[in-house]
């Protein structure tokens, strides 16, 4: 989502179309935990870029690769931009046209300037039904906090968890003290890809919801829920960064790890936005 963002803020720049780069869903063997293009639940405006298109593009087969030597690509080389650090860059936004974006892009101030357009290009293309929409309705009818607890492969590959950690139950018992004391009865929706660990582990007097119908394909619609709560508490995970950030509420009280990285060396000062609350 932070890639599309960043994308389509430079498209709508320079009034210019966004192809998405698939590619890294077909050949995983880099990724620690196997992912899936999800993008298609929401509105989004933007292609698919063609394998052939991309850079590095190396055709399988000899005849293909032979054919691809004799043959250049008709259109423009794409200009390569990496992400040269994990802070905002400002240089970034001046790439031209015919670019294609390498990088996670983890900060606001990428897409900032045109943020409603990208809540709304974040729109669910389908309504929510069936326990979704209870919940939701629910969700509307009380003082909302969503919980996001990330655990998965943040726990259960070594490389990952090395690298990321996870929350710890303290960070929770503080951010939950912070939540009572800054939101009038407030009412917690947890949600997780482990909802059994967090009804033996995560534990409140506030009024407590686990939400734990949707399976790990249906994970838009936790977002979706998290989005509709007034207030969040977040994991170190980009999916509650999100949650929160496209509810466009004003008044509403976000809480972030101050450790968003088990590795240290990682400046996170950029990822979270002004009026959110570390700790």
């Amino acid at each position: 989502m932070f890639q599309y963002a960043i994308g389509r803020r430079l498209a709508h720049d320079r009034g210019t179309d966004l192809e998405l780069d698939l590619s890294g869903y077909v050949d995983q063997s880099m990724h620690a935990t196997a992912r899936r293009y999800e993008l298609g639940c929401f509105r989004i405006r933007a292609g698919i870029a063609r394998a052939r298109d991309l850079p590095g593009y190396e055709p399988r087969s000899p005849l293909a690769r032979l054919a691809a030597r004799l043959v250049p690509p008709a259109g423009p080389r794409l200009e390569v931009v990496h992400e040269p650090r994990f802070t905002f860059d400002p240089g970034v936004l001046d790439a031209p046209d015919g670019t294609a974006l390498f990088g996670y892009w983890q900060c606001e101030r990428y897409f900032d300037a045109i943020a409603p357009l990208i809540r709304s290009d974040f729109e669910f293309v389908e309504p929510p039904r069936g326990a979704n929409a209870d919940m939701l309705a629910e969700i509307r009818g009380v003082e909302a906090v969503s919980v996001h607890v990330r655990r998965g492969d943040y726990v259960s590959d070594a490389r990952t968890n090395a690298f990321h950690g996870t929350a710890s139950l303290d960070y929770y018992r503080d951010a939950l003290a912070t939540i009572a004391a800054t939101v009038d009865r407030p009412s917690l929706f947890v949600f997780s890809d482990d909802p059994a660990w967090c009804k033996e582990h995560l534990r409140s007097d506030l009024p407590t919801t686990y939400a734990d119908h949707n399976p790990p394909e249906r994970g838009h619609e936790d977002l979706r829920l998290m989005v509709g709560c007034r207030h969040h508490v977040l994991a170190n995970s980009s999916f509650s960064w999100w949650g929160a950030w496209l509810n466009p509420s004003p008044d509403k009280v976000v809480v972030a790890p101050r450790r968003w990285f088990q590795d240290d060396s990682v400046d996170t000062s950029d990822l979270i936005p002004r009026g959110w609350i570390r700790i």
